[in-house]
């Protein structure tokens, strides 16, 4: 995807949001007509059906927990067990991303340093090594055509002369902790793409096709080394672009290039995408990889490796500075693909709700989150439905997990905050089961014509 088409989409969305937000705006102008069924009724009326729906017999083996609130008069709508500690999957992605909106910002971007070992002689070699200091951008590659990472460093040092280098490509992932899983992620998922190891050097998603000769059928397993995967297609964009690479691509904790000299200029600085894009990504399509470096670059401290233990850190003090309460949630990582990870639906909507609240926060929020029937990972859910287009909320799935969290806005114009989160359910209630009752308590929420005075 090229940054036109990647730029046109970004302003669709915008458009979208903007009309969203006009309707919002005018529904607390003028009324809307009532509906036969007054306004009290009908939030009495819906609270009734979503009982239903959550009591109905298919899934009746399953541990929820749910809160509705409106955003408009404060006022809740639906709850069951909103204070029950429930597992959430990818919603864990939610407090990941608010909190790293919250203290890096959205214009916060990945930084990627190039340094050589020696000066460029005259005649543009290189006689040490190339050395590349990640930062944790997970954009570079060609999987999510986000960032022309590497193609742009190799053009960088061609128009900075460089034709020849005689050493290493060597990539020093030291910016980050050596942490390349989250805690509690299960042995079994490593190979899998979802499960790809975290690094401060990224190439596509620290992912790899398996099948590669099979056409329209992708099929990914996780690398084994990221740094290894990047420095050896950062040598493949130098001799793509004409650079003559003698030495091998390496990692600094095997091979590392010895003392540095003091002062080595910067050769190449890159920067990725901003957060607001970046999460994107993120949350349209639930990236476990992205989420983690999220998580590691909240807690970043001058002169120390980023970590998951100072990212968590972070997470909760500001959570407790929005007013969660202790107890009311517990993480372990930054994807939700840990089954430490527990939340309480009531804390999540709170979350929800200071994200909506905030100016400077909303708009890009907003945008990065799946909507119903349209995009992401709601595009094939609750299409054709009162939610559709109305719904911007993030899934959740692990076995015997499922969840969405989010907001609706109502026909009335009304926004909604809500959490739903359902554990603990097996055979012969199936994960369609519960996703069939999630989407039609939201689908009963978007329906909702009257707003009370």
């Amino acid at each position: 995807m090229g940054s036109s088409r990647r730029l046109s989409r970004l302003q669709l969305r915008a458009l979208a949001l903007s009309l969203v937000f006009s309707a919002s705006a005018c529904a607390t102008h003028s009324r809307p007509t009532l509906s036969p069924v007054d306004a009290p009724n009908e939030r009495a009326l819906a609270a009734s059906e979503i009982a239903a729906l959550f009591s109905k017999t298919s899934p009746h083996r399953v541990l929820w927990g749910a809160v509705i609130q409106s955003l408009d008069r404060g006022d809740v709508v639906f709850s069951i067990n909103p204070d029950q500690l429930l597992v959430p999957a990818s919603n864990a992605k939610l407090l990941t991303v608010a909190v790293a909106a919250e203290r890096l910002g959205w214009a916060f971007t990945f930084e990627t340093s190039v340094r050589a070992t020696t000066a460029i002689d005259p005649d543009g070699t290189i006689r040490g090594d190339l050395v590349v200091r990640g930062g944790g951008d997970p954009t570079p590659g060609d999987l999510p055509k986000l960032s022309p990472a590497l193609t742009t460093i190799a053009e960088t040092l061609w128009q900075q002369g460089v034709r020849r280098i005689e050493g290493r490509i060597i990539g020093d992932d030291d910016g980050f902790a050596d942490e390349p899983y989250g805690a509690g992620w299960a042995w079994d998922d490593l190979p899998f793409s979802y499960s790809a190891p975290i690094g401060a050097l990224n190439y596509d998603e620290n992912v790899h096709a398996a099948n590669p000769t099979a056409p329209e059928s992708p099929r990914f397993t996780s690398v084994e080394n990221p740094t290894i995967a990047f420095t050896e297609a950062l040598r493949t964009a130098l001799v793509a672009r004409g650079v003559t690479v003698i030495g091998e691509a390496a990692d600094i904790d095997l091979a590392p290039p010895g003392p540095l000299p003091a002062g080595l200029p910067v050769l190449v600085s890159y920067r990725s995408p901003p957060l607001s894009e970046v999460a994107l990504r993120l949350l349209k399509s639930s990236q476990n990889l992205y989420a983690e470096v999220f998580l590691r670059a909240i807690g970043r401290q001058d002169g120390q490796a980023e970590s998951t233990a100072a990212g968590l850190d972070v997470v909760r003090e500001t959570l407790t500075g929005w007013g969660i309460e202790a107890g009311t949630v517990a993480q372990a990582d930054g994807s939700g693909l840990s089954r430490y990870n527990l939340v309480t639906p009531a804390a999540l909507a709170k979350v929800l709700e200071r994200m909506y609240g905030s100016a400077s926060l909303r708009e890009a929020w907003l945008a990065a989150l799946p909507i119903a029937g349209v995009d992401g990972t709601l595009e094939k859910r609750m299409k054709g439905t009162a939610a559709e287009a109305r719904v911007f909320a993030k899934t959740g799935s692990l076995s015997s997990v499922r969840a969405l969290s989010g907001y609706v806005h109502a026909k009335s114009g009304e926004w909604f905050v809500f959490s739903i989160l359902a554990n603990n359910f097996a055979a012969p209630t199936t994960a369609a089961d519960v996703d069939r009752v999630i989407d039609q308590v939201v689908e009963r929420v978007a329906a909702m014509s009257s707003m009370p005075n």
